[in-house]
């Protein structure tokens, strides 16, 4: 199994996520009920929608996401992808 500890390097807010669904994922969302917050993720797009017949000629990337902690209002993460 492999989990993700977040620790804050200003206050030392910490939250450990552990897996606990089929697939291994973890819901970002409540990082908030930890003292943590996710922006909205930068994402990519290439092509526009109204010029293609198929949603699926349309390619998205995920390029980052940004955790605050909002203990302290002071201290982030990016992870880029």
């Amino acid at each position: 199994m492999v989990k993700m500890i977040l620790i804050c390097g200003t206050c030392g807010n910490e939250v450990e996520m552990v897996p606990h669904q089929v697939g291994h994922q973890i819901q970002m969302s409540k990082l908030v009920n930890y003292g943590f917050r996710v922006d909205t993720p930068s994402i990519d797009k290439y092509g526009d929608i109204g010029d293609y017949e198929d949603i699926d000629d349309v390619d998205v990337e995920l390029r980052e996401i940004r955790i605050n902690c909002s203990k302290c209002q002071d201290d982030y993460i990016v992870l880029e992808f």
